[in-house]
């Protein structure tokens, strides 16, 4: 841990780099946090796409959605996720 923030896992190398963005939530704001295995095999476009259309109700649903999407294009890192919406 540096600062507050989780930068790395027990064996992991030195030069870890981590992307973060800060802010205070508000109504029907969504934010997703996830490992890389999540974004780096999806355009920008299609993660906003999904994230937007989540609710209380699907966010299971959008987060099925965004691994199989990634699996279906080869990732095998890790993908991890938790979507939070206020």
């Amino acid at each position: 841990v540096h600062e507050g923030r989780l930068l790395s896992a027990i064996g992991h190398k030195e030069d870890l780099t981590a992307c973060y963005t800060e802010g205070i939530g508000g109504e029907g704001q969504r934010f997703l946090l996830c490992s890389d295995g999540v974004y780096k095999r999806m355009s920008p476009e299609f993660l906003n796409a999904a994230v937007q259309k989540a609710n209380r109700w699907n966010m299971k649903k959008t987060l099925h959605l965004l691994t199989e999407h990634v699996i279906e294009r080869g990732e095998q890192d890790n993908i991890s996720a938790a979507l939070l919406i206020y």
